[in-house]
């Protein structure tokens, strides 16, 4: 999470830097722009930053059976309506040593939110862990 609640506006531009601003344009301009970064591993969450400073935070819905996709879809939704969102979520790929299952797991949980994001026309900024990271640790 602490890609989205670590970061302040001034780092957030610059993690952006070089987007075109077709791609950071507000979908709807009578609402605040907010942006959400979603954590896909196991322990993970979904973090809320808008535009003045205001977070929220919520851990990643989970069942018996993994990833609790509707759960996931009212939250989202939630934001959609009261927010222009900007979706953040990292450009992940397979866990060198981990199992094939938990690749297999951790693979359905991203395309899932991949597949919420395209359903609910969010926009999406596919960020890659060495970019956050670095702009998160520079201090």
């Amino acid at each position: 999470m602490v890609l989205i609640t670590g970061i302040n506006r001034e780092a957030m531009n610059s993690l952006f830097d070089g987007e075109s601003n077709q791609s950071l344009m507000n979908f709807d301009q009578n609402k605040v722009k907010a942006w959400v970064g979603i954590d896909p591993g196991a322990d993970g969450g979904i973090a809320c930053i808008d535009i003045n400073g205001q977070t929220k935070k919520w851990v990643m819905p989970h069942n018996a059976n993994g990833i609790e996709i509707l759960e996931l879809v009212k939250i989202l939704d939630d934001l959609k309506d009261q927010y222009s969102v900007t979706l953040i979520l990292e450009d992940v790929h397979s866990i060198f040593g981990t199992s094939a299952k938990s690749n297999f797991s951790f693979g359905f949980t991203c395309g899932a939110i991949n597949a919420i994001v395209v359903t609910r026309l969010l926009k999406l900024l596919p960020v890659q862990p060495k970019a956050w990271q670095k702009v998160i640790w520079a201090n």
